[in-house]
């Protein structure tokens, strides 16, 4: 009974407010590592003149075919697959930087994890956006300092570049044999 008359409605009410406050207070005062961010915004193109309606006389001009949304698709799971992660890790140890001990205890990759928690914290820290309109991706890339997440970002752009020109021989290539 006396915790009846201690817990009022009014002091229930401060104190489910104050706790998570605290909380959260001292979490990001004691323990929260800084996160940084770097963005790239991508498309593809093709410079070709075959290509069916080109949208633009800017775009004819300059000779450019709008991308395929199966080519832009294609882009956005290859940097979210599992052949790019093995790829970045091998070169710039990933799982090493994201596994730090020093670092923020909620955010960051606890050791041992396997290859596939692995996967899924990679494709949480490594943000893929599809605008429709536009077919720009936008890569965001998240590090817990900012030198590593540019360098991410970068390798990500370089792989990337590779992969299309790869994917762009081998459909002409088919069309030569086609032909």
């Amino acid at each position: 009974m006396k915790l009846l008359k201690i817990l009022t409605p009014r002091r229930l009410q401060l104190a489910l407010l104050a706790a998570p406050l605290a909380l959260a207070a001292l979490y990001y005062g004691l323990f929260s590592a800084e996160r940084y961010v770097s963005e790239s915004v991508l498309t593809v193109r093709q410079a070709s003149h075959a290509g069916g309606g080109v949208p633009g006389a800017a775009l004819m001009l300059a000779g450019i075919t709008p991308p395929s949304r199966e080519d832009v698709l294609y882009l956005k799971h290859y940097i979210h697959s599992n052949e790019l992660l093995r790829r970045l890790d091998e070169r710039l140890h990933l799982r090493q930087h994201y596994e730090q001990p020093r670092l923020d205890p909620i955010f960051r990759l606890w050791g041992g994890a396997s290859q596939e928690d692995f996967g899924d914290y990679y494709r949480d820290r490594v943000e893929v956006l599809l605008d429709d309109v536009s077919g720009l991706l936008t890569v965001r890339v998240q590090g817990f300092d900012s030198p590593f997440a540019q360098t991410l970002n970068r390798a990500i752009l370089g792989e990337s570049d590779s992969f299309v020109n790869e994917l762009s021989r081998g459909m002409a290539h088919e069309q030569l044999q086609f032909a």
